[in-house]
């Protein structure tokens, strides 16, 4: 009878052990592997102009428009400063690149590196061959432009362009937009923080050349 007794009371004991016991959990779903991070973009290099030391650095477009029909055409500039009389040529090959879309100037962008101090553009001078013509049409015009540039400077002193088409005349203008975007092109200069902005200034007509 003991023994009946007993064997009942381990059957109720495992009972409550399996009542009290934590009911199992579902097996969890397999987790995903992380995609990698994606690789960190390198830094934009910036690239500027610098002037030498102890020089500066002017920047500035001369172009010019033909007749219709004009070819074979050129242009120079003579200007004068602390390193004396000096003078620069564009062609009707050369090109200065503009937007897509809008017609590049005829000419060039330049990069002058000049002593610093004042100086002057005296004048633009040059030929071209008109359409239907034996002779070659020459052309000069007075600038009287002044500006000044001061050491490590890097200066932008805008575009001089000079129409031909009738009495031959030059305008000095802001082509930043244009130039600067030639600039980046040309150069691969991303960085124009430094460009001054040094447009010459009309001082009267400098005689006698």
């Amino acid at each position: 009878m003991k023994r009946a007794l007993a064997a009942v009371a381990a059957l109720f004991a495992m009972h409550a052990q399996a009542d009290d016991a934590p009911a199992p959990q579902p097996a969890s779903a397999p987790t995903e592997a992380a995609a990698p991070a994606a690789p960190a973009a390198p830094p934009v290099e910036l690239k500027r102009l610098n002037a030498p030391d102890g020089r500066a650095l002017a920047v500035f477009s001369l172009t010019f428009d033909a007749p219709p029909g004009g070819s074979d055409g050129y242009a120079t500039l003579v200007y004068e400063g602390p390193g004396g009389a000096k003078q620069v040529t564009v062609k009707a090959r050369d090109r200065v690149l503009n937007f897509a879309g809008q017609a590049p100037g005829v000419g060039k962008l330049l990069q002058l590196t000049l002593p610093p101090g004042p100086y002057l553009m005296r004048y633009v001078y040059g030929s071209y061959q008109p359409k239907g013509e034996d002779k070659r049409r020459e052309f000069w015009v007075p600038l009287g432009q002044r500006f000044l540039v001061a050491p490590n400077e890097v200066a932008y002193l805008g575009n001089l362009h000079v129409i031909l088409d009738g009495t031959p005349v030059a305008v000095v203008s802001d082509q930043r937009a244009r130039d600067f975007y030639a600039l980046a092109q040309q150069d691969e200069i991303n960085d124009m923080s430094n460009l001054q902005l040094r447009l010459p200034q009309a001082a009267g007509l400098p005689y006698p050349y």
